[in-house]
């Protein structure tokens, strides 16, 4: 997505706007999925991984293995990588430590 957009401006008929940035900052691409190949895709192109909601602890722990050796085989450093599930009001202290438990990094 980056790359698609990186030279053109948004809406062509309004670029000579002057438009600048907030901050010195890109926005994070999170893929999600629950396929191996989607498993892959964040490794591949984006910032972080965002497992099924439908699978359990650990198909979404076997998921994160593809996503960490796609980034690897990109050229790029899998510790970067950011983990995230949902979360919501109802969020226990103990979900909270099962999910920290499973590397999760962000909600």
């Amino acid at each position: 997505m980056r790359r698609a957009h990186a030279d053109r401006p948004a809406r062509p008929e309004i670029s000579s706007s002057s438009r600048s940035p907030i901050a010195d900052t890109t926005l994070p691409v999170h893929v999600g999925g629950s396929s191996t190949p989607a498993a892959r895709r964040p490794g591949q192109r984006g910032d972080g991984y965002f497992a099924g909601g439908a699978l359990l602890p650990d198909e979404r722990a076997a998921q994160w293995e593809p996503a960490r050796a796609a980034a690897t085989e990109a050229g790029r450093d899998p510790d970067r990588l950011e983990y995230t599930r949902w979360s919501g009001f109802d969020m226990t202290g103990e979900r909270l430590a099962a999910f920290t438990a499973q590397g999760v990094d962000g909600w």
